[in-house]
């Protein structure tokens, strides 16, 4: 069996596991526009449930839609800002019940792609920082 990403067939039994810890190349992923949010002192959580799965995406993208006038930037091939703009934690919940957040993004940088470490998360919880607008995308294969 072969996947649209890998250039060689996978025997059948390993199908699943690989495909389940396997990132594909940058070149098959598209985004998929989630939404563009701003700050409401609350976590946006977000989901794309497909069957069983909460999240079946690979990772994220975001880009800042609009930033406050005050905010520090440095404009150079990517605009950095002075501040964080989003923080994204990756939620997970272990064979217990318990959830945890696996990971923990703090985005300074615009338009940057993000491939979560481990796959199948439960959602992504979004802060977005007062007085920024940021649109989020998921990471899909084609």
């Amino acid at each position: 069996m072969t996947q649209p990403w890998l250039p060689f067939p996978i025997p059948g039994g390993l199908t699943g596991v690989i495909n389940e810890f396997a990132h594909p190349p940058w070149g098959v992923l598209q985004r998929e526009l989630i939404g563009t949010f701003t700050s409401t002192g609350n976590v946006h959580v977000l989901t794309r449930v497909k069957g069983p799965l909460n999240v079946d995406a690979f990772g994220m993208a975001w880009s800042v839609f609009t930033a406050p006038a005050a905010a520090g930037r440095r404009v150079r091939a990517v605009t950095t800002y002075q501040d964080q703009f989003v923080q994204l934690g990756v939620r997970y919940t272990d064979f217990g019940g318990h959830d945890f957040y696996g990971e923990i993004i703090n985005a300074q940088v615009d338009g940057q792609y993000f491939l979560f470490a481990q796959p199948i998360p439960t959602a992504i919880d979004a802060w977005i920082f007062p007085n920024f607008a940021i649109t989020l995308f998921w990471l899909v294969a084609l």
